[in-house]
């Protein structure tokens, strides 16, 4: 058996609170290849600089990890990732990330690496883009919010430090109106990730509240009109409760129809993401 990996070698500067190390051997196909040839034969995919050296080449040697098919282009570093630890190992702060060949980085598979019957592919962020895009319904202004949309399909939604540049060119868009917007964006949110499939529930809170209040005022002027004998032509709060009464019976009907229509459409297949689906 033969495993093809096709991902990064890279150079890692790490930062810990137990110690501190520049530029040592790191990336995913570097980490799986080592693992992996513990286990069976494998063959490594990548695109390296100038900087990597013979010191680099003989961890892969020293595990007959095969790298003929390593490309290395001259003139240029390469990929090299800044990072921070804190006393949790498990969460990294990214401080720098230098592509360098890794940016322009086309796999090139020769006639052996096609043969190898497993495939393991490291560093795949893009198409893993592509793939959340493709399951969560952005239009509007909702791109957003797309981590809470991606978070509710069921994707692992981390935060990451970035470095952040000043404008050079354009104009900001940035104005009063955009804060409207955004509060009006937020409550659709709110809406889609809590009570999509649950309308009810939104609409029952407000109805029942109207229906309450409502109901407090009339019976407190019934009280009024059948017991202490006073006119009710003449208050405003008759007006006021009768229309808190038929708003609410109004809004808990809007609630029904909601959930009747979804009941209607839903699809369980819909509440998460199916990567395959086998017959």
């Amino acid at each position: 058996m033969s495993i093809l990996v096709v991902g990064s070698v890279a150079f890692d500067s790490v930062k810990t609170p137990f110690g501190e190390k520049e530029k040592v051997l790191g990336g995913s196909a570097t980490y799986f290849s080592v693992a992996a040839s513990f286990f069976s034969d494998v063959r490594v995919v990548a695109v390296v600089g100038e900087d990597f050296g013979r010191d680099e080449e003989q961890v892969f040697i020293e595990r007959a990890v095969d790298i003929s098919d390593m490309e290395r282009i001259d003139g240029q570093r390469s990929f090299h990732w800044k990072g921070a630890y804190g006393y949790d190992l498990n969460t990294a702060t990214t401080l720098d990330t230098q592509l360098n060949v890794f940016a322009d980085f086309k796999p090139k598979l020769s006639s052996a690496a096609r043969s190898c019957p497993y495939l393991f592919l490291g560093n795949i962020q893009p198409s893993l883009q592509c793939e959340v895009l493709d399951q969560v319904p952005i239009y509007g202004e909702l791109h957003r919010y797309i981590p809470v949309l991606a978070a509710r399909r069921g994707f692992l939604v981390g935060e990451l430090a970035v470095r952040h540049h000043a404008r050079r060119t354009g104009a900001s868009k940035y104005g009063w109106d955009r804060f409207y917007k955004g509060l009006l964006d937020l409550l659709t949110v709110l809406f889609i990730t809590k009570y999509t499939r649950r309308p009810l529930h939104s609409f029952g809170v407000f109805g029942l509240a109207a229906l309450a209040v409502g109901f407090v005022i009339n019976a407190w002027l019934a009280y009024l009109w059948a017991f202490r004998d006073e006119a009710l032509s003449q208050r405003p709060l008759l007006i006021l409760g009768v229309l808190l009464m038929l708003a609410g019976l109004q809004v808990l009907t809007t609630g029904l129809l909601a959930e009747m229509t979804t009941h209607k459409t839903f699809r369980r297949i819909d509440s998460y993401s199916v990567r395959d689906i086998v017959d």
